[in-house]
């Protein structure tokens, strides 16, 4: 009653015409590609849950218990859950901190290699672009330590998903390596 028969009639995820999430070939295959096109990804597949998924998905599919993984003090609870879930330990790194503002800023490359030189078992490194007030940190060079490694650097770009749409934004995650 308080949201009205319309509701229901828009619920439409069981039609075969509407593609199936966890095995398209129709419309919504179509709608990765094209995504994953528009963002300069070679894949992109569509979540529930937003970025909060793709972040656990991502520390479980690079981390099993007992692994390290470096992540800011600055993070999502989704990194938590993670950690959690994955039996990951975390290396956490101190954000950069500006007392006038007091905000948190992101974690430096230079923080990145001192942490990496002392846990070379690392199995990724994990960093918030842009913080959840705006501020990116140095993706690019973090992202070359991180390879120097070879380990993947996963980005929680939740806040940052439009930066390739426009050259004057901040450079994309995926742009920077």
């Amino acid at each position: 009653e308080l949201l009205g028969n319309q509701l229901f009639k828009a619920d439409l995820p069981e039609l075969p015409e509407l593609d199936n999430l966890f095995n398209p070939e129709g419309v919504i295959a179509e709608a990765q590609n094209l995504a994953a096109e528009a963002f300069g990804a070679e894949q992109t597949w569509f979540l529930v849950n937003g970025s909060t998924a793709g972040i656990i998905a991502a520390i479980l599919a690079i981390c099993g218990t007992g692994d390290k993984i470096l992540v800011p003090r600055n993070v999502h609870q989704s990194v938590i859950s993670g950690l959690i879930l994955s039996g990951a330990i975390a290396i956490f790194l101190q954000p950069e901190y500006n007392i006038n503002w007091d905000l948190a800023y992101s974690i430096t490359p230079e923080i990145v290699a001192q942490t990496l030189q002392q846990h070379p078992d690392a199995k990724a490194v994990l960093m918030v672009y842009p913080t959840y007030q705006g501020i990116c940190g140095n993706i690019t060079e973090i992202a070359k330590i991180t390879h120097q490694y070879h380990i993947p650097l996963i980005v929680d770009e939740a806040h940052g998903a439009h930066f390739n749409f426009h050259p004057d934004l901040p450079v994309s995650a995926l742009k920077a390596g």
